[in-house]
């Protein structure tokens, strides 16, 4: 399998998804254990957000959910999407690495709709 017949399954929506998630990964977001840099509060004085802090906050939602959908992916799918997007290096003693992104990115476009990463 080469990498032209993974690309088919990637499509613009899936490669961009990938990529935000690619991007929030490497952006230091990730800080910790895991746990919020700030508590949950109320906000006074109404809603002010300006249209690309909306954008940013969508990125980051869509990035989480993207991150979600990638660990719920079996050990060798997961490993094959972070040697793809992260450039981590895995070792693929038990699986084919073209199989296992081909699956991967099929079963991450399936779940787009159910997530609402349309």
């Amino acid at each position: 399998m080469n990498q032209s017949e993974t690309e088919c399954v990637v499509d613009d929506r899936l490669a961009w998804h990938l990529d935000n998630w690619r991007k929030w990964m490497h952006s230091g977001a990730l800080k910790g254990l895991g746990a919020p840099g700030k508590s949950c509060g109320f906000v006074g004085g109404g809603y002010n957000n300006d249209f690309d802090s909306m954008c940013i906050t969508a990125d980051r939602q869509s990035a989480e959910i993207m991150d979600a959908m990638i660990q719920s992916l079996t050990a060798v799918q997961q490993a094959a999407i972070h040697h793809r997007y992260l450039h981590a290096v895995f070792r693929f003693p038990r699986g084919n690495y073209a199989e296992a992104l081909l699956l991967a990115c099929t079963k991450l476009r399936a779940g787009m709709g159910a997530r609402g990463l349309v």
